[in-house]
Parts: structure tokens; sequence; C-alpha cells
């Protein structure tokens, strides 16, 4: 199993301290496992993954389903656990159908998920040291600790 994303900054706008700019900017998140890969590709990728992370966190504690949108496009995805797996159903709003399905390991998928966001904010921190005094990189950074 593999999570890897790219983020589209093409100003350059994190290195030049233009922070909610970059925040708003195109991110192509893959998740994949041997089989298959699905791709969030959603803009305003700062807003969408918080909602992800917190999204993850209270299915992992308490069950609970959830359907997350992506910005920019007409994709919804279902997240839910099923025979002790979790299940990632990519649905297609424009023809109402699901377009995939794709499972992963629970617990690998939480590991992975972690090692995912980590690099998220080393990468943030490569591009512009500043941004670690930054209230949104700050906030981040928190839900990190609390989440994981």
């Amino acid at each position: 199993m593999n999570i890897d994303f790219h983020i589209i900054d093409e100003e350059n706008d994190l290195e030049k301290g233009n922070f909610a700019y970059f925040y708003a900017s195109e991110m192509e998140l893959s998740i994949s496992n041997n089989r298959n890969s699905i791709v969030f590709n959603t803009t305003m990728h700062k807003t969408f993954l918080i909602t992800l992370f917190s999204e993850i966190s209270n299915l992992y504690s308490s069950g609970k389903p959830f359907i997350i949108s992506t910005y920019g496009n007409a994709k919804e995805y279902s997240c839910q656990f099923i025979h002790g797996g979790l299940q990632i159903i990519e649905i297609d709003k424009l023809i109402e159908k699901s377009t995939l399905q794709i499972a992963f390991d629970k617990y690998m998928f939480y590991s992975k998920l972690k090692d995912f966001y980590k690099r998220y904010l080393q990468y943030l921190k490569k591009k512009n040291k500043n941004i670690t005094k930054e209230k949104q990189y700050i906030f981040l950074d928190e839900q990190y600790k609390k989440l994981f």
C-alpha cells in the first residue's frame, strides 16, 4: 500500500510566503493497494486534508462511515469499514454511479496516512522554513499531534 501526493503550486506561493494561495492550490492524493489506486484531485487542498483527517479519525474511533467531497470536480468518496478492512468507494456525481471501489487493511491504511501527513508537513517546512510560525501550519501540526 502506498500514499503519494503532488501539489500543483505553479506560482511557487509556498516559497514566496503566499500561504493562503498555496493552501487553496490543487493537490493530487494517490492511494494505492497492489491492484488499484484511487486519486483524490482537489483544489483548496488544506480544507480537504483537514476534513479527511478528521473524518478518518472519527471512523477509526467510532466506526461511523462518512462521505467526503473534493473541490473542483464532481466526485465524492464513501469510506467505511467492511469485513475488518477499510473500503473507499469513488462516486461520480455527474452520472450518479460508483466508478471505483478499493479496499485496504485498516491498520496499514492508518499507519500510511500518518506517514503521509508527516511527509506533507515536512514538505511545507522544506519549501519555506518560516511556515512554522504561520497559524494554518501550526493548526495542521497540532492536528497531526492530536490525531496520531
